[in-house]
């Protein structure tokens, strides 16, 4: 299956390649350019009629006029052979034509074949404005062209759908049209399908449930790209709590695509009920790595990492500030273990962030420990950064000790302080620093007063913002020290 044609300026084919008739154009010499806004010939020829646009349509004044003879007009002009004029002749409709017009109705209906995106794309935008939501005719008119010959019909028609049928109307025609468009044999139009379904499909529509199902179960005949949107679909339309729903989903995160991964993590989120502990446990015992496999070796670890965010993602009952023991402990085995994966590991540190209870000693030694090592993946070390802001306790220690030997402060030698550090982990630093030092720490206030010069310029509005909390109001040392760098002593 092709990938979905965009909305360029230049017609795509079936096959999704420029039509010959605009790799010609753009190959001679005198090719209108419609980025550029103008003809790149020489002399004066006009533009070629498919890039024409008509002044008249697009005047200030056009949308003030809803004259019968205004409408007549600009419904001649859908059929203009320029596709600049038709869409600028939709988009004009749908400003000036009277609600329910059935004339301007069945004239943007037929431009859903049109072979030019872009007054498909208007044609749609202006139906939403004339039409009225739930209209029959509109939806029968739809529905019909869910069957045409014309695949940019049928896309066109069910994007128009989810506009016009209106939010859980769940209605019987428009679902079981859409369900059909599921079975269609280009994937641009299944997309589109899946993209109204979430729109217009009841919570808890088995028959829809089951669609989605196949697609997220399907082999690999189906791609990653209709997986990711049949998951964000099933987070509408599944109720919460559904335990085929959670299955489904949970068998997505060991997809080798991140973007199915991520969308069932979504799902996944917004489908669970609050202090799920089957859920909780499964996710758990998909945080192990296999057994006699290094790191380097795992082909797990992206399943792993997915299971370790969404366990910082599960929704925690009322009053409930972390999560369940079982679950920080889990969760901290895989944080601090130098010999797991660094995608286990980021993904864990950045979970805890959210469940661990504030100042956990265990928790804020992992956290320190990797904050300090300075042969610590950088992405695993940041996450350690931020996730030290969210765990530590004001005047933590521990804490703000590793995060100064990061930034090479508190009396670290200046054969240690990492000079050429990655700028987000400096920015990450000082900002931790901020939110954890106590106010007036001179030994802060000092390692971050270099961060005011540093070269990237977040940096340095990082570290204005953390000097600003941490120094004590009327510090004079301070001020002496900022004008001597504002006067270059």
């Amino acid at each position: 299956m092709s990938s979905p044609v965009p909305f360029g300026d230049v017609a795509k084919g079936s096959n999704g390649f420029a039509s010959t008739q605009a790799s010609q154009a753009s190959a001679s010499s005198g090719a209108w350019r419609p980025k550029t806004g103008g003809y790149s010939g020489g002399g004066a020829q006009s533009p070629p009629p498919e890039y024409r646009s008509h002044s008249s349509l697009s005047n200030s004044n056009l949308a003030a006029t809803k004259s019968a003879q205004t409408v007549g007009q600009l419904l001649d002009k859908l059929s203009d052979p320029s596709g600049g004029i038709r869409r600028e002749a939709a988009r004009a409709l749908g400003q000036v034509a009277t609600k329910g017009d059935v004339a301007v109705i069945d004239g943007l209906l037929a431009r859903l074949a049109d072979s030019h995106p872009r007054v498909r794309a208007e044609s749609v935008e202006a139906l939403a404005q004339v039409a009225e939501r739930g209209d029959d005719h509109v939806l029968a008119g739809l529905l019909d062209k869910l069957a045409s010959d014309s695949w940019l019909a049928r896309q066109a028609a069910a994007g128009a759908i989810a506009k016009l049928a209106g939010p859980r109307c769940g209605a019987t025609e428009v679902v079981s049209g859409l369900l059909n468009a599921l079975q269609d044999a280009r994937e641009e139009v299944t997309q589109a399908a899946l993209d109204a379904l979430a729109v217009v499909a009841r919570p808890g529509d088995k028959g829809v449930e089951e669609a989605l199902f196949t697609i997220l179960e399907g082999d690999n005949c189906v791609s990653a790209n209709l997986k990711r949107v049949a998951a964000a679909a099933l987070a509408q339309v599944s109720e919460q709590g559904n335990d085929r729903s959670k299955t489904v989903l949970l068998k997505c995160l060991d997809s080798h695509h991140e973007e199915v991964r991520r969308a069932a993590i979504a799902a996944l989120s917004n489908i669970v009920v609050s202090g799920d502990a089957e859920l909780a446990n499964a996710l758990i015992l998909r945080l192990e790595p296999p057994a006699a496999v290094s790191c380097d070796e795992d082909d797990s670890a992206d399943a792993r990492a997915a299971a370790a965010t969404l366990l910082g993602k599960l929704p925690r009952p009322a009053g409930l500030a972390a999560a369940e023991p079982a679950t920080v402990s889990a969760l901290l085995a895989r944080a601090a273990s130098v010999d797991e994966s660094w995608l286990v590991r980021r993904a864990a540190f950045e979970s805890l962030a959210h469940v661990a209870p504030r100042g956990d000693p265990e928790v804020v030694k992992a956290m320190a420990a990797s904050v300090s090592d300075g042969g610590c993946d950088p992405g695993v070390r940041q996450a350690a950064v931020v996730a030290s802001a969210s765990v530590g306790s004001r005047g933590d220690k521990t804490l703000v000790a590793a995060l100064l030997e990061l930034l090479g402060g508190a009396g670290v030698a200046e054969t240690q302080q990492p000079v050429q550090q990655l700028p987000f982990l400096r920015k990450a630093a000082v900002e931790a620093l901020g939110t954890l030092a106590r106010v007036g720490d001179k030994a802060v206030v000092q390692a971050l007063l270099p961060r005011l010069d540093d070269a990237h310029a977040a940096v340095r509005d990082a570290a204005a913002a953390a000097v600003a909390r941490v120094s004590d109001e009327g510090d004079e040392a301070l001020v002496e020290a900022l004008l001597a760098d504002l006067l270059g002593e």
